[in-house]
């Protein structure tokens, strides 16, 4: 399995070719992601330093119709993760995940977003 990596704004990120889990390593202060369709399971895993939260935008819900997406935060040290819809466009309510191995998966429907299971503490 290969792993790229790429610096993006404070944010770390490598995409293993095999399949095609994102990895987010952060250490910068508040940072973002924005999901395309591509990236369909992401690991996030934070690092030590001042900072307020990490803030995914999943891709476009009619964009994403009839697919599935895991997110998961590995480790979490000072970072609260937070998961927005694109433009508010399925109205989904932001999703916090605040402790390691909280996770969500969530599947587009064209029309909203549901969250199929979590684990949230």
């Amino acid at each position: 399995m290969s792993l790229a990596t790429k610096q993006m704004g404070g944010i770390q990120e490598g995409i293993t070719n095999r399949d095609k889990d994102v990895f987010i390593t952060s250490s910068a202060t508040v940072l973002t992601k924005a999901m395309t369709v591509a990236d369909r399971h992401l690991r996030i895993i934070t690092a030590a330093a001042a900072g307020e939260a990490i803030v995914v935008t999943l891709p476009s819900v009619k964009e994403a119709r009839g697919l599935i997406f895991d997110i998961v935060l590995v480790t979490k040290d000072t970072y609260n993760v937070t998961i927005q819809d694109k433009d508010d466009d399925a109205a989904l309510s932001d999703i916090s995940l605040d402790t390691s191995l909280d996770y969500t998966v969530l599947f587009s429907n064209g029309f909203e977003w549901r969250e199929l299971v979590s684990e949230k503490a």
